[in-house]
């Protein structure tokens, strides 16, 4: 059984195969440490073709990627929690 703490979405059979089909397009590309960093100092600039993990997410399901950097984690939950009661 999962966490209790986990926030579980169900998506559409399309979104889910959309996202799978996001992952493996961008298969091997690097964790995006300088957009981690940047929260710190903000000389530091993002790399492109690199992601965080909530960047990822959100671009896989379907956030356009110039805008998935914006997203945090809780972002995306309250934008798939929308999504779920359209």
């Amino acid at each position: 059984a999962l966490p209790i703490y986990w926030n579980m979405r169900r998506v559409a059979l399309n979104q889910a195969l959309g996202a799978a089909e996001w992952f493996k397009t961008h298969e091997g590309e690097l964790y995006d440490w300088q957009l981690i960093l940047g929260f710190v100092s903000w000389a530091i600039p993002q790399k492109s073709m690199r992601w965080t993990c909530s960047e990822a997410c959100a671009a896989a399901l379907g956030i356009p990627e110039t805008e998935a950097w914006r997203l945090d984690p809780c972002d995306i939950l309250a934008t798939t929690t929308a999504w779920a009661t359209r």
